[in-house]
C-alpha cells in the first residue's frame, strides 16, 4: 500500500505519435458532433477541407481511429449488460465459440480480477432477459461456467482524456495525483447526471434498427450504403436518419483511439458502490476531469458505477487508493471491484438487427442456444 507521504505522486507517460494539435482538434470535434461533415468540421476548427479529409482518411485507414456511435438502448427495446465469466481451463474453447455465437453478444475480452476468465458485453432484448438469465444457469449446470457476475446497464456515457494533462510540444502526459486532489478542492465539484430509462418500449422501425446498429459498429457507415444495403433510396434513410435516428436514437459518439504510448497503461473496468446516488455522479464527475476515463454506465436501479478506463500502468491502484482518502467527505465507496481487461484477444460484433422485425421485436433463439449448449456438453 503507498504511504501516506505520497512523494511520488507525479506520473509522466509518452503519447502515440499521431497525437498532435490538429489531430486533438478533430478528436474533440468528432466526438461532439460525429464524423457526417467532415467539412463543417474543418471550418469549426480553422483548418482546410483536404487537410482534414486527408488526417481523418489516414488515421482510419491504419485502424487508429474509431467512431460508433452510443445508441438510446433502452428506445431499441434492449439493455446493455457487462457479464464477467470464469470456466474451467478444459472448457475455455467451447465457452468462448458459444458465446461468439450467441447473437447478442457485442464484445468479449480475456479479464482477470474479482472473476477470472471472459468479459463479455451483451446487448440483450428487456422481454427476454428471463430466458437469458436462465441461459446462465444453464450453462453452469453443464459445468462450461464455474461462476460469473451480471451488470444490467441504465446509461452509457462517453469521454474523452483531459487533453489540459497533454504536452503536445514534448509529446508527453503529466499527472500529479497531489496537484489533481488541490485542483478539485480548489474549482469544487459538479455533477455527471445519469437517468433511468421510462421504459423500453421499441420506438423505431427496422430501418431505423438497421441504421443505428451500422453506426453503432461504425459511424463513418455512409447512408448511401445502408441504403443499397436494404435496397431503399438514400433519400428515404436519410429521412429517417434526420427525423427518427440522429439526436433521438442516438445519443452520442464514442472515439476509439490509442492516447497513450503502447505499454505504458492498463485497461479496466472498475465498478463502485456509494451510498447515494448523487456521491455516484460526484465521483463520476472527479474521474471524468482525469486522462483516464472512456465510458462511465450506472448500474440498473442500483448506486452502483462502471468505469472503463486506461490507467497509467504504475497508477491504478495508488489512484483509488489517494482519491478515497482525500473525498471521503464527497462520497462513501462501499465496494470496488476491479477487472484487468487484455484485449489481446479481443472479439467484437454488431448487433443482430437481421434479428429485429418492427410487428415482432428481437426474435431470441432460445432453443437453438439450449439445443447448442447440450451440444457442447456432449462433444
Amino acid at each position: 500500500m503507498p504511504s501516506s507521504s505520497y512523494t511520488n505522486s507525479k506520473y509522466v507517460v509518452p503519447a502515440v505519435k499521431y497525437l498532435d494539435p490538429l489531430n486533438i482538434d478533430l478528436i474533440k470535434a468528432l466526438y461532439k458532433h460525429g464524423p457526417s461533415n467532415l467539412s463543417e468540421i474543418a471550418r469549426s476548427i480553422g483548418a482546410s477541407k483536404r487537410t482534414i479529409h486527408s488526417r481523418f482518411s489516414k488515421l482510419k485507414k491504419r485502424n487508429i481511429l474509431r467512431i460508433r456511435a452510443l445508441a438510446r438502448y433502452n428506445m431499441l427495446g434492449l439493455v446493455p449488460v457487462y457479464a464477467f465469466i470464469s470456466t474451467r481451463h478444459e472448457y475455455n474453447i467451447k465457452l468462448l465459440n458459444f458465446l461468439k455465437e450467441f447473437d447478442y453478444t457485442r464484445e468479449i475480452s480475456l479479464c482477470l480480477g474479482t472473476i477470472s476468465g471472459f468479459f463479455v458485453n451483451f446487448v440483450i432484448p428487456v422481454v427476454r432477459v428471463k430466458e437469458f438469465e436462465e441461459l446462465m444457469i444453464l450453462l453452469v449446470e453443464s459445468n462450461l461456467v464455474k461462476q460469473y457476475k451480471l451488470y444490467y446497464l441504465s446509461d452509457i456515457e462517453s469521454f474523452l482524456p483531459n487533453f489540459n494533462y497533454f504536452n503536445p510540444s514534448t509529446n508527453y502526459w503529466f499527472f500529479d495525483l497531489e496537484q489533481f486532489a488541490q485542483e478539485m478542492k480548489t474549482y469544487g465539484f459538479s455533477r455527471i447526471t445519469f437517468s433511468e430509462p421510462d421504459s423500453y418500449e421499441i420506438n423505431a422501425d427496422d430501418i431505423d434498427v438497421f441504421i443505428v446498429c451500422e453506426l453503432e459498429n461504425d459511424a463513418t457507415t455512409r447512408l448511401a450504403r445502408i441504403a443499397k444495403a436494404l435496397n431503399v433510396s438514400r433519400a428515404l434513410v436519410k429521412y429517417h436518419y434526420d427525423f427518427h435516428v440522429y439526436g433521438r436514437l442516438i445519443k452520442g459518439y464514442h472515439i476509439d483511439f490509442p492516447y497513450f504510448s503502447q505499454n505504458t497503461y492498463v485497461k479496466m473496468i472498475v465498478r463502485l458502490t456509494f451510498n447515494k446516488q448523487i456521491e455516484l455522479e460526484k465521483f463520476a464527475y472527479l474521474v471524468s476531469r482525469t486522462p483516464f476515463v472512456r465510458l462511465l454506465c450506472k448500474e440498473l436501479r442500483k448506486n452502483s458505477l462502471l468505469m472503463k478506463a486506461e490507467f497509467f500502468s504504475n497508477l491504478a491502484i495508488e489512484f483509488f487508493y489517494y482519491i478515497i482518502k482525500e473525498f471521503g467527505n464527497e462520497f462513501t465507496i462501499n465496494d470496488i471491484e476491479c477487472y484487468i481487461i487484455d484485449e489481446r484477444n479481443y472479439f467484437e460484433k454488431p448487433l443482430p438487427k437481421e434479428l429485429f422485425r418492427k410487428e415482432k421485436g428481437w426474435n431470441f433463439r432460445i432453443v437453438y442456444y439450449e439445443d447448442k449448449i447440450k451440444g457442447l456438453c456432449k462433444n
